[in-house]
């Protein structure tokens, strides 16, 4: 038996029931060791990652972040969210899937 992947969850936000119930299906049994304080660069979410002795790790971070931990060979979890605006003019947002990100491309011009 394969055990309980432990989830670092990189996060102000808890996640939803459904991304929950999502996460069992991509990961199995899984804990999750929700860290809800903001993070000031990679190498404090690599000691994290190192710290709580996790499996995986879910983040929402800058894109220059997810860039460096790539870099480092981490390969985070992300959601892609829906966003809308009900009638009361109030930004909501709906889970849509996760994703993994292995590789990034940036191409920049300096203007």
């Amino acid at each position: 038996m394969i055990g309980t992947t432990r989830l670092l969850w990189l996060s102000r936000h808890y996640p939803t029931e459904k991304q929950q119930e999502e996460l069992g299906r991509i990961l199995g049994e899984y804990e999750i060791v929700h860290h809800k304080d903001p993070v000031n660069s990679v190498r404090e979410v690599v000691n994290l990652i190192h710290s709580y002795g996790v499996d995986d790790v879910f983040v929402v971070l800058p894109q220059y972040m997810v860039e460096e931990l790539v870099k480092l060979g981490v390969k985070p979890i992300k959601a892609q969210m829906q966003r809308f605006i009900d009638s009361n003019g109030t930004v909501h947002f709906m889970h849509d899937h996760f994703y993994r990100v292995h590789k990034m491309k940036v191409i920049r011009e300096v203007l």
